[in-house]
């Protein structure tokens, strides 16, 4: 979807693409949660299709909201950054938090979370104000498109989907409870991110190669250690995850505020936009790659 909404998604007003992304993402909730087991005659496929619904309504809603930045000045780039960096951590905690300690079955709390979409319907029509969207709006098709979070996200998705499941030095945690270790490595991936996100108004990065090459050297020091475990223990692995976290969302929000300086105002609504697909690609072109290096470190551990 984001590779190609952002030629044509211009035509749509806001208030009918919130509208609608918010009926989509509910729907793509309720049709997981809905749809009976595998083993009570339910089909995998239908668990997909809401899955794919979910990730349609995201992919479209970061890119509108992104270009709706550009209206409301830095400081709301800053509070985008911020809010998509916590949502992470909170939906995350949140989710562990109804199923464990409140004792919530999984359809209950997906059951829930099909609600929350309301919020961005309230936000978007009480809380924004709507002075800003009447002013005209130009859009060009831009030469080039910066694309440096894509660096970023094609080492980071690798790192922590494939390399943090292959990880098992001498710590307890990663040889008796592995789903615990991968669980709390990305917890501590998001933490990261959420606190360079929440960065923009303090910190401000305007060369963006070199945390792309940093990242690239945490991708080779996760790939050496999960064939040679060379590390002395598991915190170590874990500092490493959070100094990921922290290059990757450095880097996401300050691409963004590049865009803010450095494009003209006429063309920075569609750029804020069409710089997302380059996210996109990258965490699809890091999926596939941590396919291949997970099954390259198991065939190599047997």
């Amino acid at each position: 979807m984001k590779l190609v909404a952002p030629y044509f998604i211009h035509v749509v007003p806001y208030p009918l693409r919130v509208i609608l992304f918010a009926a989509i993402s509910s729907w793509g909730m309720l049709l997981i949660a809905l749809t009976p087991a595998y083993t009570d005659g339910g089909t995998i496929t239908t668990k997909m299709a809401g899955v794919v619904l979910a990730s349609l309504s995201s992919g479209a809603g970061e890119l509108s909201f992104l270009g709706l930045t550009h209206y409301y000045g830095p400081f709301s780039l800053a509070a985008w950054g911020s809010g998509t960096g916590g949502a992470g951590l909170i939906g995350a905690g949140a989710y562990a938090i109804a199923t464990t300690t409140v004792g919530m079955s999984v359809k209950a709390s997906l059951l829930a979370s099909a609600s929350l979409p309301i919020v961005m319907l309230f936000s978007f029509f009480v809380v924004l104000p709507r002075g800003p969207l009447s002013q005209n709006r130009g859009t060009k098709i831009l030469g080039e498109i910066p694309g440096h979070e894509e660096d970023i996200y094609d080492d980071a998705e690798p790192e922590n989907r494939g390399l943090l499941s292959e990880s098992p030095n001498g710590s307890t945690i990663m040889r008796t409870n592995n789903n615990t270790s991968w669980t709390i490595g990305l917890t501590i991936y998001q933490l990261g991110v959420f606190i360079s996100r929440s960065s923009l108004p303090f910190v401000r990065i305007h060369h963006l190669y070199p945390p792309s090459f940093l990242q690239c050297l945490n991708l080779l020091v996760l790939v050496l250690h999960s064939l040679y475990f060379f590390l002395p223990s598991v915190y170590v692995v874990f500092a490493i995850v959070l100094w990921e976290g922290l290059l990757g969302g450095l880097v996401y929000v300050n691409t963004f505020a590049e865009i803010g300086d450095q494009v003209p105002k006429e063309e920075r609504e569609f750029a804020l936009g069409a710089t997302t697909v380059s996210d996109s690609g990258g965490i699809m072109v890091a999926g596939l790659i941590g396919l291949g290096v997970e099954t390259w470190l198991y065939c190599d551990m047997l």
